[in-house]
C-alpha cells in the first residue's frame, strides 16, 4: 500500500458526485474525483491529470449467470474496459 500524503484530509465528505462538481464549478474548493466523474464537466472546472503515480480503484462487476450474456451487460463490460484503456 502506497500512502499519499501530499493528498489532504476531506473537510467536506459527499455522496453525490453532482454536488462536489456544482460546489467546486462554483469557484468554492477543489477535489480529487473519479475521472470518469468528470465525463462532460463544465468548462468552467479545470481538470488537472495527477500523474501516473495518482489514486487508482479497481472495479469489477457481478451479475446473474442468466444476465451474463446480456447485451447491456457486455455493453458495460464493453465500456468499462475502454475507459480503462483511456485513462
Amino acid at each position: 500500500m502506497i500512502t499519499r500524503t501530499w493528498i489532504l484530509k476531506a473537510t467536506i465528505e459527499a455522496e453525490d458526485d453532482g454536488a462536489v462538481l456544482s460546489f467546486v464549478s462554483g469557484g468554492h474548493g477543489m477535489a480529487i474525483m473519479p475521472v470518469l466523474t468528470l465525463t462532460g464537466a463544465l468548462d468552467s472546472i479545470e481538470i488537472t491529470d495527477l500523474g501516473l503515480e495518482r489514486p487508482t480503484r479497481r472495479i469489477g462487476y457481478v451479475t446473474s449467470s442468466e444476465l451474463a450474456s446480456s447485451a447491456v451487460v457486455r455493453a458495460l463490460v464493453r465500456e468499462l474496459r475502454a475507459a480503462g484503456s483511456a485513462i
